[in-house]
C-alpha cells in the first residue's frame, strides 16, 4: 500500500517532514530542494517492487520489518539513455526491462529500522522485503538542475524517435542543456512529445516475474 503524499497532506506528518529536511538543509547549505513530496510505503514480508527509476530524487527512510534494494549503475548496460527518455515521456509508467545478468553489477543494501538510503535521480533499483510488515517513508525531491535534466532529455527522446537522431545527454551542458531544457518544457506543455509504450512493456529475457509490488 502506498499512501502518496500523506506527509504532504496531515499536519503532523508534513511538519515531521519539514524538520527532516531542514535538518538537510543546515548540514549542507546547498541542498535546496523547492518541491518535498512524502509517501508511506506499507507492504508485507515478500513484498517486491519491480526494477524501476525514479523521475525525481529520492529517499527511503526505513521505519520498519527488513528490506533488501538493489541499486544499480546508471550507465550500460542496466540502463540506456532511450530508457530514460521513454520513462519521462510516459505518463505513470516507471518500471525497466530487467535481466538477471544485472544483479552481478548492483550494490546490495539490507535495511533496518531507522536506516536511510539514497541515490542519484535516474538510477535504476529494484526492492524485495525479507521479513515482518514493512513500513518506510518515501521523499520525493526536486531541485533545478533535475528539472531541466528531465526536460533536456525529453527533447532528446522527441528528437531521437521523430528524427533517429542520437542525442546524449552527458554532451550537452551549459546554454545547450538550457535550451534542450527549454524546448522539452514547450513539447510536453503543447503535448507534442511522442507517444511510447512503457519501457517494460515487453520482458526482457531473464525478467524475474514480480507478484507483488509496493508502488
Amino acid at each position: 500500500m502506498n499512501l502518496r503524499e500523506v506527509f504532504n497532506i496531515r499536519p503532523e506528518y508534513r511538519a515531521l517532514m519539514s524538520a527532516l529536511f531542514a535538518e538537510l538543509r543546515e548540514m549542507h547549505p546547498r541542498f535546496r530542494p523547492d518541491v518535498i513530496k512524502g509517501g508511506l510505503l506499507i507492504s508485507a514480508p515478500g513484498a517486491r517492487v519491480p526494477f524501476h527509476i525514479d523521475r525525481t530524487d529520492t529517499m527511503l527512510w526505513h521505519l520498519r520489518g527488513r528490506k533488501r534494494v538493489y541499486v544499480y549503475p546508471r550507465g550500460a548496460p542496466v540502463l540506456s539513455e532511450a530508457d530514460v527518455e521513454a520513462v519521462l515521456m510516459h505518463p505513470f509508467s516507471d518500471d525497466l526491462p530487467y535481466e538477471s545478468a544485472f544483479d552481478k553489477r548492483a550494490q546490495v543494501f539490507d535495511l533496518e529500522p531507522g536506516e536511510v538510503l539514497c541515490w542519484p535521480v535516474h538510477t535504476p533499483h529494484r526492492v524485495t522485503n525479507l521479513e515482518g510488515l514493512n513500513v518506510s517513508m518515501a521523499t520525493e525531491y526536486t531541485c533545478h538542475d533535475v528539472r531541466v535534466r528531465n526536460h533536456a532529455m525529453m527533447f532528446n527522446g522527441l528528437i531521437r524517435r521523430r528524427l533517429g537522431l542520437t542525442p546524449s545527454i552527458e554532451d550537452s551542458r551549459g546554454a545547450g542543456l538550457a535550451a534542450r531544457a527549454g524546448l522539452g518544457f514547450t513539447a510536453r506543455k503543447l503535448k507534442l512529445l511522442p507517444r511510447v509504450p512503457p519501457p517494460a512493456a515487453a520482458p526482457a529475457a531473464g525478467a524475474l516475474q514480480h507478484l507483488q509490488t509496493e508502488a
